[in-house]
């Protein structure tokens, strides 16, 4: 039992790496004091808790993988493709490395929880990462939503050197197809000043 706490306690100094991880894609583009990936976890999770209802998901479920999706992260960092096409200066990766070193520090993740205690992580984690059932699907358009949402704040704040909004939009709005998320999405939209749409 003593042996077991020591471990809990090892995985909660990793993951608390999440707190001071800045998102790349934000300091790539120049945002001064960008959310961490802890911040982005918690309001995808928010949104997850309040939006399950009208999303018809599992309200347990859709919460978990969203604090949970990004967990690796406090191993690997916060990965990026490669987006070069859209005048990124960091050298991204392509979508099989990415998803490898991912695993890995998952993997490496796991090995320090131990088996008894990372059965239900690593179900959830594989079943966000796997994107095969309808809340999985569900919980990445709500990633999707919500960097969206952090994208407008920075633009709206006028918090970047290079354009944020009309680059994030661009690459990911064909990817929210729930009708509700798409809603919010327009609204959102609407929002933002004529110019940055």
């Amino acid at each position: 039992m003593k042996k077991e706490k020591f471990l809990m306690l090892d995985f909660f100094e990793i993951i608390n790496k999440l707190k001071q991880t800045k998102r790349t894609g934000w300091i790539e583009r120049g945002v001064e004091n960008p959310e961490s990936v802890a911040e982005h976890s918690f309001r995808m999770a928010a949104m997850a808790f309040f939006l399950a209802g009208k999303l018809k998901c599992s309200r347990e479920k859709l919460v978990k993988m969203c604090l949970l999706h990004d967990l690796h992260e406090s191993i690997c960092g916060d990965l990026v493709l490669d987006y070069s096409r859209y005048d990124f200066a960091t050298k991204g990766l392509s979508f099989k490395e990415k998803k490898r070193k991912e695993f890995e520090a998952f993997s490496e993740l796991k090995k320090i929880l131990g088996k008894k205690n990372s059965k239900e992580f690593e179900k959830t984690w594989k079943e966000f990462d796997g994107q095969k059932t309808r809340d999985a699907k569900i919980a990445k358009e709500l990633d999707v939503l919500e960097m969206l949402l952090q994208a407008a704040e920075y633009e709206k704040n006028k918090n970047f050197k290079k354009p944020v909004w009309e680059v994030w939009i661009a690459e990911n709005k064909k990817k929210i197809k729930n009708p509700v998320l798409k809603k919010m999405l327009k609204e959102l939209e609407e929002k933002m000043p004529k110019q940055m749409i």
